[in-house]
C-alpha cells in the first residue's frame, strides 16, 4: 500500500499508470482471480485489488482535499488581513474629528476674529475719511528709527548739559555738582522747547485749515522766540557767574534785555551758539517724528495697528487649521496607498485561490480517471481469465461519492462573506471624505469675519 501510494506523495502530482498497475500486479491478480471465477458473477463486492485501487486513490484525494483545505485557510487569513488594512472607518473617524476641530477652532478665534475685523474695518474708514477731508493723496511718512531721534536728543542734551556744567562751575556757589544741575535744567528745557516747537505748531502750519495754520505760525515763532531768548540768557548767565556777580540771574536778565548780543566771553558765545544748534537739532527731530501733516501719521498707524493685530491672530488661526488638515492629509495619503497596496495583494491572494481550486478540480478529475483505469486493467485481466460472466460492477465507471469542493469545511472556507471589498469604491469615498474636509478648511480661511456678526 506504502509502494502505491509513493508517487501520489506529492499535491496534485499525476498518477503514473502503468507503474502503479505493476505496483498493484493488477494483471497479475486480475488473472488469478478470473481463473477462479472471482468474484462471482452476481456479487456485488469488489475484488480486494479493487478495494485497494479505490483507497489509494481516495486516501490521494483526502490527502489533497487536506492540502487545499490548508491553503484556503491561509488565503482566508490573509484575506481577513488585508480587510482591516482595507477598513476606512478609522479615516472616517478622523474625518469626522478634524471637521469637529475647524468648528472648535473657528469658536476660538471667531469672537476675537470679529472684533478685530470690525476695528481694522473703522480704522480703515476713519483713515480714507482723513485721506478725502483733507485731499491727501500721498502715503503717510514715518520715522524711519523715532527711537534713534530720541536717543540723539538725549545725546545731545547731556552734551550741552557738560558743555554748560563746565562753563557754569567756575562762577557757581555750588562748584562742579550745581553747575551740573542747573546746566542739566537748562539742556533739558531748551532741548523740549524745540522738540514741542517742530512736534506741534511747526507741523500745525501744514495743515489746510487757515485757522490752525496761523496759529501754528504764532505759536511756532513763539516758541522759536522762547528758544532764542533761553540760549541767549544762559550765555549772559555764563558771563555773570564767571563775573562773580552778587545774583548772576538777575545781571543776566538785565544784560539781556539792555545789549542782548553784548557777550563778554568766547565761551559765552559758544555756549550761544550750541544751544542754537540743539534747539534746531531738537526742532528738526520733533517735526519728523510723524507725518508733516497733523493727524495724519496717527490715522495710518491707527488703521496699519488695526490691520495687524488682525492678520496676526488670522495667522494664529490659519496655522492650527493648517496643522490639523496636514495631520489628516498626511494619514489619508497613508491610508490610500495602503489600500491601493491591500487591493494588489488580495487580487493576487483570490488569483492565487482560483488556480488551487482549478489544479485540485482538475487532479480529482484525474484521480477518478486513473481509478477507473487501474480499475479497468484489473477487470480486462479478470474478464479475459474466467469462466463465468462477470459481476456486473466491473461494467459501472468509477466516480467519487461527493465532489471534493461540495463538503461543508470546505465551501465554507471558499465563501467570501464579509470580506468583499471594492477598493476603487473604498478610494472614492477616502476622496470624498478628503474633498468635504478640504472644502471645510477652505471655508475657515476665507471667511469674513468682518461681515460676521455675533
Amino acid at each position: 500500500m506504502q509502494a502505491a501510494r509513493s508517487p501520489m506523495s506529492l499535491p496534485f502530482q499525476t498518477v503514473d499508470i502503468e507503474a502503479e498497475a505493476r505496483s498493484y500486479k493488477l494483471r497479475q491478480r486480475g488473472a488469478e482471480d478470473g481463473g477462479h471465477n472471482q468474484p462471482k458473477s452476481g456479487s456485488e463486492e469488489a475484488a480486494r485489488a479493487e478495494h485497494e485501487v479505490i483507497a489509494a486513490v481516495a486516501d490521494e484525494r483526502e490527502r489533497c482535499l487536506l492540502h487545499l483545505c490548508s491553503h484556503l485557510r491561509a488565503d482566508r487569513d490573509a484575506l481577513a488581513q488585508l480587510q482591516t488594512a482595507m477598513d476606512i472607518a478609522v479615516m472616517r473617524q478622523g474625518a469626522g474629528e478634524t471637521r469637529t476641530e475647524f468648528q472648535a477652532i473657528r469658536a476660538r478665534y471667531g469672537d476675537a476674529l470679529k472684533r478685530l475685523a470690525r476695528t481694522a474695518e473703522a480704522a480703515t474708514a476713519e483713515y480714507d475719511e482723513f485721506r478725502a477731508r483733507n485731499r491727501i493723496t500721498r502715503m503717510a511718512i514715518h520715522p524711519s528709527n523715532r527711537g534713534f531721534s530720541l536717543s540723539l536728543l538725549a545725546f545731545l542734551a547731556c552734551m550741552e548739559s557738560v558743555f554748560n556744567a563746565v562753563f557754569f562751575a567756575s562762577g557757581s556757589d555750588a562748584g562742579l555738582l550745581g553747575g551740573v544741575v542747573l546746566a542739566f535744567a537748562f539742556s533739558a528745557v531748551n532741548i523740549s522747547v524745540g522738540l514741542i516747537n517742530g512736534w506741534f505748531p511747526l507741523r500745525w502750519m501744514r495743515h489746510r485749515g487757515i485757522l490752525l495754520k496761523a496759529l501754528g505760525l504764532v505759536a511756532s515763532v513763539a516758541l522759536g522766540c522762547a528758544t532764542l531768548f533761553l540760549v541767549a540768557f544762559i550765555a549772559h548767565y555764563r558771563d555773570a557767574s564767571g563775573a562773580s556777580a552778587a545774583d548772576p540771574l538777575a545781571v543776566a536778565y538785565i544784560a539781556l534785555t539792555t545789549s542782548p548780543l553784548r557777550l563778554a566771553s568766547i565761551e559765552s558765545w559758544f555756549l550761544l551758539a550750541l544751544g542754537l544748534l540743539c534747539a534746531g537739532v531738537a526742532v528738526a527731530k520733533g517735526y519728523g517724528l510723524s507725518d508733516p501733516y497733523p493727524g495724519y501719521g496717527p490715522a495710518d498707524r491707527r488703521m496699519t495697528s488695526a490691520q495687524q493685530a488682525l492678520e496676526v491672530r488670522r495667522h494664529h488661526l490659519m496655522d492650527e487649521a493648517t496643522e490639523a488638515r496636514d495631520a489628516f492629509t498626511d494619514e489619508m495619503r497613508t491610508t490610500i496607498e495602503s489600500l491601493r497596496g491591500a487591493s494588489t495583494q488580495r487580487k493576487q491572494i483570490l488569483n492565487a485561490r482560483a488556480r488551487n481550486i482549478a489544479e485540485f478540480v482538475a487532479h480529482e478529475a484525474h484521480l477518478a480517471n486513473a481509478a477507473q483505469q487501474l480499475l479497468s486493467i484489473y477487470r480486462t485481466a479478470n474478464e479475459e481469465a474466467r469462466f463465468t460472466p462477470c459481476p456486473a460492477h466491473f461494467g459501472r465507471a468509477f466516480a467519487f461519492r461527493d465532489a471534493g469542493l461540495d463538503r461543508p469545511d470546505i465551501r465554507a472556507l471558499r465563501e467570501d462573506q464579509g470580506l468583499e471589498v471594492d477598493a476603487e469604491g473604498l478610494i472614492a469615498e477616502l476622496d470624498r471624505l478628503r474633498a468635504s474636509v478640504l472644502e471645510d478648511y477652505e471655508s475657515l480661511m476665507h471667511q469674513n469675519w468682518a461681515g460676521t456678526r455675533a
